[in-house]
């Protein structure tokens, strides 16, 4: 499962991206936007986990463009957000992003919600073959 990681702090971006591919996930890092299209559109990602907060492009925009884009328009996208106000749910949602997690992250809830996408995808590849 290809996971493309979209985070502009370095250290989280780097924890993140080693302790996923330690768990055998393939794992793209990006610190911000636009070089997160340039990964998703030349190696496609099952799965994209972003913050909101970047400089010019926000992960708003981002899901937008990756939900427009035919080859990620079906990818499960996770927001990453500090952010808990009234609303952030409804607004992760109306931009296409499928789940928003509240950081400080919890690794495990991470580990979870990618083994059940991963589930859901082997189930869809049995009943397509």
């Amino acid at each position: 499962m290809h996971i493309l990681l979209v985070e502009q702090d370095d250290d989280i971006r780097t924890l993140f991206a080693t302790f996923l591919g330690e768990r055998g996930y393939i794992v793209s890092a990006a610190c911000e936007p636009v070089e997160a299209l340039k990964i998703a559109t030349s190696n496609v990602p099952d799965v994209v986990l972003s913050s909101l907060v970047f400089h010019g492009m926000d992960g708003f925009e981002l899901c937008r463009r990756l939900r427009a884009l035919p080859k990620t328009s079906q990818s499960l996208i996770v927001a990453l957000t500090g952010y808990s106000e009234s609303g952030i749910e409804e607004r992760t949602r109306e931009a296409g992003f499928n789940k928003y997690l509240l950081k400080p992250v919890s690794i495990q809830d991470v580990l979870m919600m990618l083994d059940a996408a991963k589930k859901r995808q082997n189930s869809a590849r049995l009943i397509t073959h």
